[in-house]
């Protein structure tokens, strides 16, 4: 039980009520921890494959300034 259970006599209806919505906030928040999770990884992959791009891209372009430069020498 999600409530105290010294006031589950009371009144039933709104304690019930009040587990329900718990139960349901509790559902809603895992689902939303989830999307932020997927999105974080999404995120973070693109990010490293972005990275390994543009360290590709500079490696080349240093590899054929280095030998045009080495030719005009």
């Amino acid at each position: 039980m999600t409530t105290d259970q010294a006031v589950i006599g009371i009144d039933r209806t709104v304690i019930n009520q009040m587990n329900q919505l718990v139960i349901d906030l509790r559902n809603q928040s895992n689902a939303q921890s989830r999307d932020i999770r997927t999105d974080a990884s999404q995120t973070i992959l693109t990010g490293t494959l972005a990275i390994l791009v543009s360290a590709l891209l500079l490696g080349t372009f240093t590899l054929l300034s280095s030998r045009r430069l080495r030719r005009t020498i």
